[in-house]
């Protein structure tokens, strides 16, 4: 009962927040791109002219862009979390909005397929966001080599499962033309194995990802970050909190990279106070425990996306 509880916790704070984008306001440029403009693949068996989910909502890639920028602008595409059940589209992805463009960075903001069982179909949409970004990249004065990820909880996991193999040919499914400048995770999911041993998720979440296959554990290492951390390049910060339910998986990234020997900036925010929980340790904008995570995030930002 226990984990049906904890999974139904993530599911409703994903379902309840979809919509339109709203947030302060800021004068800026929204573009919407549908990702798929020729007709959006069926892999994953839903038909988006009309589909039976709600949740199934059309990919596409919201473009919030800087207001009065002339000169080549850095930019973040960002995968909102949802364990890949629905799309927490609101605080993991539109509010970040104005965080960004006020900034002079543009965001980017991406509605991607659910995977219904087929886990390849998101990052397929990734990579299509990525190739439309740097299609765009003149017309929205954005420079192509300055572009990172973001992704929260299933996005964290999402945007480190493409952003791994970018260097390493022998990395599967991952092509070279997906390669951020950086990568920004909270409260990521990482090892789905572990999952599995943890008995975190009920069954209904792994088939929802990944199909019947969710107890092969060969099958369940293919699909985690986890397995070619050691192959990933990019600039990388994470972030977690006490009362993150999946923070072991943030913990496990830490301890791979200090035993690679690689760079992570990694902020872990220890309270107990109930605002600050998986992904709001980042997205309760009014908490001081949040602005410490902000801040990093800016001279991560400053630091990477020059």
């Amino acid at each position: 009962m226990m984990k049906q509880c904890i999974f139904t916790i993530v599911l409703l704070s994903a379902l309840a927040v979809a919509g339109q984008p709203h947030g302060t306001g800021q004068a800026g440029r929204h573009i919407v791109l549908d990702l798929w403009p020729g007709g959006v693949p069926a892999d994953n068996g839903v038909d988006y002219q009309a589909p039976a989910n709600p949740n199934d909502v059309k990919p596409q890639l919201h473009v919030f862009l800087p207001s009065g920028h002339s000169d080549a602008s850095r930019a973040v595409i960002i995968c909102p979390g949802g364990a890949y059940a629905g799309l927490a589209m609101q605080h993991e992805g539109f509010e970040w909005k104005d965080f960004f463009t006020s900034r002079n960075i543009a965001a980017l903001v991406l509605l991607y397929r659910l995977p219904h069982g087929h886990h390849q179909v998101p990052a397929d949409d990734l990579l299509q966001a990525m190739r439309l970004t740097r299609q765009h990249a003149a017309l929205w004065h954005i420079d192509p080599g300055q572009i990172g990820v973001m992704g929260s909880s299933a996005g964290g996991h999402l945007a480190l499962y493409m952003a791994e193999g970018a260097a390493d040919p022998a990395v599967p499914i991952r092509p070279k033309v997906f390669k951020p400048r950086g990568v920004m995770l909270n409260c990521p999911a990482y090892d789905f194995a572990s999952f599995a041993e943890m008995d975190v998720f009920t069954k209904s979440a792994f088939t929802w990802f990944i199909g019947p296959r969710y107890k092969d554990r060969q099958w369940l290492e293919s699909v985690s970050p986890r397995t070619f951390i050691g192959s990933f390049t990019c600039p990388l910060l994470v972030s977690t909190c006490t009362r993150d339910f999946i923070r072991d998986q943030a913990l496990l990234i830490k301890s791979d990279c200090d035993s690679l020997g690689r760079a992570i900036e990694f902020v872990d925010i220890e309270s107990n106070d109930s605002r600050i929980r998986h992904v709001h340790n980042v997205s309760s904008y009014d908490l001081p425990e949040s602005k410490t995570v902000n801040d990093r995030m800016v001279a991560f930002m400053d630091n990477i996306l020059k």
